[in-house]
């Protein structure tokens, strides 16, 4: 995973069920001080730099916010930044809001290395406006596919 830290920036976790990124975050061992944990979209706000954070995983359905209104604070703040909303489970519906609201990608748990890939492709594509429709991604379990139009 050395590499991982060469090439990433600050992770930012926002999830009122963080234990359920423990398998992840041991992926991510060795750059664990560039990760930022938070179980409310509050405290996530007051907790971090966004303009320094390459990537927010974000709970579609955090305690005190939700994550679609959480993904717009984070943009209204750094506009170009990559926002994946998360989903405890997959939703149809939340996968359509996602989309809506310009979520770099869609993801369902369980967290896995997998999301790791996805995160290496968006930082190495750089700041980017909000995805277009077919750019958005769900990624469930191990195996990530590209959604179409349809």
């Amino acid at each position: 995973m050395e590499s991982y830290s060469r090439e990433l920036c600050d992770l930012v976790v926002v999830d009122s069920l963080l234990q359920d990124y423990r398998s992840l975050m041991d992926d991510l061992a060795g750059w664990r001080e560039r990760c930022h944990l938070f179980s409310t979209g509050s405290e996530a706000m007051r907790g971090t730099n966004a303009s320094t954070s390459s990537l927010w995983l974000i709970n579609s359905q955090l305690p005190d916010i939700s994550g679609i209104d959480l993904l717009s604070l984070v943009r209204q703040r750094v506009p170009r930044t990559r926002v994946f909303l998360v989903g405890d489970h997959y939703c149809p519906q939340e996968e359509s809001a996602a989309r809506a609201a310009g979520a770099t990608a869609y993801l369902c748990k369980p967290p896995t290395s997998a999301w790791l890939d996805n995160w290496v492709h968006a930082v190495r594509a750089g700041p980017s406006h909000s995805p277009l429709r077919s750019d958005t991604k769900r990624v469930s379990g191990n195996s990530p596919r590209r959604l179409s139009n349809a």
